[in-house]
Parts: C-alpha cells; sequence; structure tokens
C-alpha cells in the first residue's frame, strides 16, 4: 500500500485555502466553509491523492528548541524546561514541573531568544492542555502583545 502524503495547511476558520498539488503542480482553491473536518482526504484532477490538515491557529507557531525555566508562582522552586513551539499566544514546552501541572494553572516562565540581543522573554500563562511530558500554555499577561518575540517569530 502506498504512503498517503500530508500537506498542511494554514487558513482562519470558515475561510478557503490554497494546495497545490506536489505531483503536477496544479493549484487548487479549498472551500473550508463547506466542512468542519480539519483532517480529510483530497484527489487531484491528475488522480494524487494527500491527506490534508487544517492549521486554523489565530497566530502563526513557530517550531523551537529553547531552553528557559518555569514554576508555579513567583516564590516556588524554578523547573528547567524546553520550549518546543512557540507563538504571540502561548508556547508548548516540556518539563519536570509537568507532572505536577494541572489543566487550568497558572505558570510563570523565563527564556532567552536565539536573536542577536538575547532577549529575555517573561511570562505568565494558563495550562490550556497536558499531553505526557508536554504543556501547553497560553498567555494571560495583559501586555501579551512583545516587539522581540514577533520579530523572533517573523525571522
Amino acid at each position: 500500500m502506498a504512503v498517503i502524503e500530508r500537506k498542511t495547511v494554514r487558513s482562519l476558520p470558515q475561510k478557503d485555502t490554497v494546495v497545490v498539488c506536489s505531483r503536477c503542480g496544479k493549484i487548487s482553491k479549498i472551500p473550508l466553509s463547506r466542512t468542519q473536518k480539519r483532517n480529510f482526504l483530497a484527489r487531484c484532477t491528475c488522480g494524487h491523492i494527500f491527506r490534508i490538515m487544517v492549521d486554523s491557529r489565530s497566530w502563526y507557531r513557530k517550531p523551537v528548541m529553547i531552553y528557559g525555566k518555569c514554576r508555579f508562582n513567583e516564590n516556588e522552586r524554578e523547573y528547567p524546561m524546553v520550549l518546543e513551539n512557540l507563538s504571540l499566544s502561548g508556547l508548548c514546552f516540556r518539563s519536570p514541573l509537568v507532572k505536577k501541572l494541572q489543566v487550568g494553572d497558572i505558570v510563570h516562565v523565563a527564556f532567552e531568544l536565539p536573536d542577536r540581543y538575547r532577549s529575555l522573554i517573561t511570562r505568565k500563562g494558563i495550562i490550556r492542555h497536558i499531553n505526557q511530558q508536554r504543556a501547553g500554555m497560553e498567555f494571560i499577561q495583559e501586555q501579551c502583545y512583545c516587539k522581540e518575540l514577533a520579530f523572533f517569530l517573523q525571522s
């Protein structure tokens, strides 16, 4: 059995997206407003079949490997962490602290961006999901926008 190629496309919910066939190069517009599915098979007119996975996040999520520190609150012990992905609105990280976390917990994180200035980013956030040793966190600070973070995500 042949392996089905995967294509991840970015789109806002209920909008159209564009996919390019890797076999013939044809560009196709896919109306996402007709389907609620975010993972489906598509067939090009040339017969090539591929799986479409729709990413409808509000902000671009950049895969990274950045070391930092996290803690429950200001007075608690710091734990090491490794950021796996990062956006303007949140991040995903691995840490020994994850074993002690529950969805809804407030966590403080601090890390340096690997930019020219080694910009220090400190954020407070709420844990939105936990999967084994990985946790997803949404920033909750009033000043969520950070120009250093925005520039890093665009680079």
